[in-house]
């Protein structure tokens, strides 16, 4: 158990990092947006994956939403022009970022064993920091409200988003199937 938690945390993090490092470039266009809103959606449901006993319905949920996202993004190529993307990174997030990936890769070569005063412990819920999974555990509440996030009072906002990306898809096979050109005018 103990290798599959660090395979899920190495993944964890290094989706994570890739997020932070598409912020960093500070382009933001429709299809950066899209790939981050698409990392986004494996990011929670590898966690709903990793946290559920049947891992089929994160599954299933992440196809639906990567194929409407996906009709979307297409949508949105054939429409919008090709345009020069111009790369500007901040020095100060650059600086953030590799702070925080430090502390990551002292904290976990550590083990939170430097961590085990009370008042830190205080700020973590009373948990167990001297533990090394200590992510793992402390975050636990955290993945719990993820799984209301799919299931019976709360899912109402996932269907609506379900079926606005069903919609959108119906959409947009109607508007290119009535047009026999292409949808963006090409110079």
């Amino acid at each position: 158990m103990t290798k599959l938690s660090n395979i899920f945390l190495l993944i964890m993090f290094s989706l994570l990092f890739f997020i932070t490092f598409i912020m960093l470039i500070n382009l933001f266009n429709i299809s950066t947006m899209i790939i981050l809103l698409m990392i986004y959606s494996l990011l929670i449901f590898i966690n709903l994956s990793y946290w559920s006993k049947n891992y089929m319905y994160s599954i299933i949920l992440f196809l639906t939403l990567i194929s409407g996202l996906l009709i979307i993004f297409l949508y949105f190529t054939s429409l919008i022009s090709n345009m020069k993307n111009n790369f500007y990174v901040k020095p100060i997030l650059i600086l953030t970022f590799l702070i925080n990936t430090l502390f990551l890769f002292f904290m976990n070569l550590s083990n939170f064993t430097f961590f085990s005063m009370s008042k830190f412990n205080l700020i973590f819920f009373n948990s167990n920091i001297s533990h090394p999974n200590f992510i793992i555990n402390s975050n636990k509440k955290m993945f719990e409200n993820i799984f209301n996030l799919y299931f019976y009072p709360y899912n109402n906002f996932t269907f609506l988003c379900m079926l606005f990306l069903l919609l959108t898809m119906f959409i947009i096979i109607k508007i290119c199937s009535t047009k026999s050109s292409s949808l963006r005018k090409i110079n």
